[in-house]
């Protein structure tokens, strides 16, 4: 048995990603990697951190059991015998190790540089059944934007009023140099884009979550109706 369908949902920080897993149904299996960190655990919450020097630690062990290394990018390297995925993100690496993945349907929360990289290698690709992708924008199509201008200042002011401080505001809005061109390279691989959307992570604490929630599931569930396998009901969120 393995996972038969995987959500993915990437778009710019501050846009409401991580508030729309609660709309979740609570046996979706969570796809996360550890995040090795060079500056440690962001809290006491943040139970997917490890320490970086494990990269190296794995790396070599691998080497020396005689486990193969495929870098399929600069940014995504795969040990297909162990079924071990590093991810570099930004300027830290992260950690995906797939063979102990529980069966069901899954969410998998990935940098989006690496899932096109990902979902184009089939030994990687079975371990996710069925892939379904969002993309959450906040301003007007990508494959229409002249600059990335209008999508930079609406991301600022998402993350803004999140709370976000000004450098960790302006790590959003850089990276979205790199992340755009997967964004439409995975909206070229099937991805539902949602343009203009408007329930940012702000909102949820303005407006109250619950009814945020289901705004969000029902303006999802409107475009792509068989993305319901994944939500709660409207009741069940209430």
């Amino acid at each position: 048995m393995m996972i038969t369908d995987t959500l993915v949902v990437v778009g710019p920080g501050g846009i409401g990603k991580s508030p729309l897993d609660k709309a979740l149904k609570d046996d979706v299996v969570r796809i996360d990697p550890y995040r090795l960190r060079n500056a440690g655990p962001r809290n006491s919450k943040d139970v997917f951190y490890a320490h970086p020097r494990l990269r190296d630690d794995l790396y070599l062990t691998y080497q020396r059991l005689g486990v193969s290394l495929t870098c399929l990018s600069e940014h995504v390297h795969w040990f297909s015998e162990a079924s071990t995925l590093f991810l570099k993100v930004r300027d830290e690496w992260q950690l995906l190790l797939l063979e102990a993945l529980p069966p069901g349907i899954a969410k998998a929360e990935v940098y989006a540089p690496a899932i096109p990289v990902m979902l184009e290698n089939p030994q990687i690709r079975r371990f996710f059944g069925r892939v379904w992708m969002v993309v959450l924008n906040p301003v007007n199509a990508l494959d229409t934007l002249r600059d990335l201008g209008p999508l930079k200042e609406q991301t600022r002011c998402n993350c803004r009023k999140r709370g976000d401080t000004e450098a960790s505001i302006e790590r959003r809005v850089a990276s979205i140099d790199e992340e755009v061109e997967a964004w439409r390279h995975m909206i070229s691989l099937g991805a539902v884009e949602y343009t203009s959307w408007k329930v940012a992570e702000y909102v949820y604490r303005e407006k109250g979550e619950a009814q945020t929630l289901v705004a969000a599931r029902r303006a999802i569930l409107d475009r792509c109706p068989r993305l319901e396998l994944f939500f709660k009901t409207e009741e069940e969120i209430l």
